[in-house]
């Protein structure tokens, strides 16, 4: 822009100044945000029971986390655990473990970003083994469940850190519910036996 000003004298002219505005916004430009993409999903089962989840993605530098969602009808989901995205632009590769709590079972992936915007990646489905047995939550507050999917009676023995047994039980049903609510904070061992066999499982007590 130009500022021009009239001098009256013995002649008239004109001296025209140059003069520059600041754009406010040119100093500083809006960061583009670079989203989290998903790349790659997948599991598979290990321990008839345990599923692990791998998947990659790109745009890091600017994801805050994923959330990982687990479903047992691929309808109704709750969000099961989070992971960190990793601070880089390239292609990052990303792993975790889940105990399933059911045969059938869905996951998906829930990207965000620093400025709280999301997507959802692709569903998968891992299926569980007939001869798993799961506990969950682990760890637990009030109340713990045993889902078996065999539909021979067990023996429950919940026993303290000390091999002390503190709770003995039968359970006879896909999935049976177990009140530990008495149970002081700590580590406790759950001891299931079925024909015979007896199978350790390792439980926290909030």
């Amino acid at each position: 822009m130009k500022i021009c000003i009239a001098f009256i004298g013995t002649f008239l002219f004109f001296q025209c100044l140059a003069a520059q505005t600041r754009d406010s916004t040119s100093s500083n430009p809006t960061k583009s945000i670079l989203p989290l993409k998903l790349i790659n999903f997948s599991g598979r089962l290990i321990n008839d029971n345990e599923a692990v989840l791998n998947w990659q993605s790109t745009g890091g530098i600017d994801g805050n986390r994923f959330e990982i969602s687990w479903s047992g009808d691929n309808r109704y989901w709750q969000m099961v655990g989070t992971v960190s995205a990793k601070d880089n632009d390239s292609v990052s590769t990303y792993s975790w473990k889940y105990s399933q709590p059911s045969l059938i079972n869905f996951y998906r992936l829930k990207m965000i970003d620093v400025n709280g915007q999301f997507s959802y990646g692709n569903v998968i489905r891992i299926n569980g083994s007939s001869r798993a047995v799961v506990i969950y939550p682990n760890p637990a507050k009030n109340n713990v469940f045993i889902s078996s999917f065999s539909e021979k009676p067990a023996t429950v023995i919940f026993l303290n850190s000390g091999g002390r047994i503190l709770l003995r039980k039968t359970i006879n049903e896909p999935v049976s519910s177990i009140d530990i609510s008495n149970f002081t904070p700590g580590n406790y061992i759950i001891r299931i036996i079925r024909d015979n066999k007896a199978t350790i499982y390792q439980l926290v007590k909030q």
